[in-house]
């Protein structure tokens, strides 16, 4: 029952914020960093929850992108695969602003990345690289702040 009312309310909250799609990424990392158990227990949570969660949210990422593309931006034939570039160049951009909060704005132009192999995509990606490896690593040792950092970079 419990389980069914946690559901409802996640769904709720997908319908209202898309950030609410991370919560089954962070489930799986707390299963797999934090949580001790048997690896009996871990899929039965994995085939009952997060499974379940997962492809959901990979179902509503869908719908969203078809909506965006049907609705928001009609008659373009795909969507633009260098805003992902955009994305991981301004998740820096909110780091950096994090440490030195200077020009804070309601609106943060980002320019276009033209090339996989710019200076930019090559550092952001390098740095989510770095990032991901350092989370990695935390988790042996630190398997909280491992999950925190990675609820953070995912809510970011």
């Amino acid at each position: 029952m419990r389980l069914r009312k946690a559901l409802g309310l996640w769904v709720t909250a997908l319908l209202t914020k898309e950030s609410a799609a991370m919560l089954p990424f962070l489930l799986l990392a707390y299963d797999w960093f934090v949580l001790d158990a048997d690896r009996a227990e871990r899929r039965r949570r994995f085939a009952r929850l997060e499974l379940p969660m997962l492809a959901a949210t990979i179902g509503a990422g869908a719908v969203r992108i078809a909506l965006l593309m049907m609705v928001e931006y009609p008659g373009q034939t795909g969507p633009d695969w260098r805003f992902a570039l955009v994305a991981v160049d301004a998740f820096w951009r909110y780091i950096w602003m994090f440490f030195v909060p200077r020009g804070q704005s309601i609106f943060h132009a980002v320019p276009v990345i033209d090339s996989l192999f710019s200076l930019r995509a090559i550092g952001g990606l390098g740095g989510l690289a770095l990032l991901g490896s350092l989370i990695w690593r935390l988790r042996l040792v630190h398997s909280l702040i491992s999950v925190g950092l990675l609820w953070f970079a995912l809510l970011l």
